[in-house]
């Protein structure tokens, strides 16, 4: 499934490279791919986060394994997109509103999010090399929510 979203920036870079094959085509052609592969990503992300974790808005408890399943996909996409490469820019903080989280100005993150949908942050927040999680779990039981 995560290998699937590689496949818009597989066909981006065969379609840009069916004739030619200059350096001047693959700079522009490596940073679109990647920023295809983030947007891939993100729908993957957001679409998992639906399906695994529903009612999450509310306080709610939700199976280990699912969950468990769920925190693959969130720190693969944070691994393996450009999420890592622009961590603590105003395009950060785009991704992860995107996302669903509710930043505040001049909010600064070099760090982890599980949730990012439960993730919110006031103004001036610095958030450097921490994890940021909305659970809790419990005897297996993994209670997410407000």
């Amino acid at each position: 499934l995560i290998f699937g979203t590689l496949l818009p920036s597989y066909e981006l870079w065969m379609y840009s490279f069916r004739e030619s094959s200059s350096i001047w085509a693959a700079v522009p052609t490596l940073a679109s791919s990647l920023v295809l592969h983030t947007f891939a990503f993100m729908i993957l992300l957001a679409v998992s986060e639906r399906l695994m974790l529903p009612n999450s808005n509310e306080l709610s408890k939700h199976s280990a394994g699912v969950y468990a399943l769920y925190q693959t996909v969130a720190w693969n996409f944070q691994t393996y997109s450009i999420q890592r490469f622009v961590s603590g820019s105003p395009l950060c903080n785009l991704i992860v509103m995107v996302l669903g989280g509710q930043l505040e100005s001049h909010t600064i993150l070099f760090c982890r999010i599980y949730e990012f949908s439960k993730f919110s942050a006031a103004t001036r927040t610095i958030a450097d090399f921490c994890h940021l999680a909305s659970h809790y779990v419990v005897f297996n039981e993994v209670m997410i929510g407000h």
